[in-house]
């Protein structure tokens, strides 16, 4: 393990699998081996998890594409949220979607205002 000094925040994230950047909440810069998770043995519940994510990621980048219902998202962001981490959250608490337009077979969700 490495610890930068004098290194600017820019910095962060893997090296090509081969080292991963962190940044500490007291100012820290760290470089470490990339972790090898080939042996990790997943349960059930977090495969299962893993495919609702990324259903829901999916579900999320087609919604947002239509302008209408990325407006609607984005005036229910709080300030330094964005619309696509919104509709995720609320797919993923499987909250009921309001209303669904047959024709073109897209969801429309809705939640609460805010």
């Amino acid at each position: 393990m490495a610890i930068l000094k004098n290194c600017d925040k820019e910095i962060r994230g893997q090296i090509e699998k081969t080292v991963v950047v962190k940044q500490y909440k007291d100012g820290r810069t760290v470089l470490t081996k990339f972790p090898d998770m080939s042996k990790v043995k997943l349960s059930e519940a977090q495969l299962a998890h893993r495919v609702a994510f990324k259903e829901a990621q999916e579900y999320a980048v087609q919604f947002l594409s239509i302008p209408e219902n990325k407006a609607a998202y984005q005036a229910m962001c709080k300030p330094g949220q964005r619309p696509h981490n919104l509709l995720v959250a609320e797919l993923l608490r499987k909250e009921k979607p309001a209303a669904e337009t047959p024709p073109s077979g897209i969801v429309t969700v809705f939640g609460k205002a805010r």
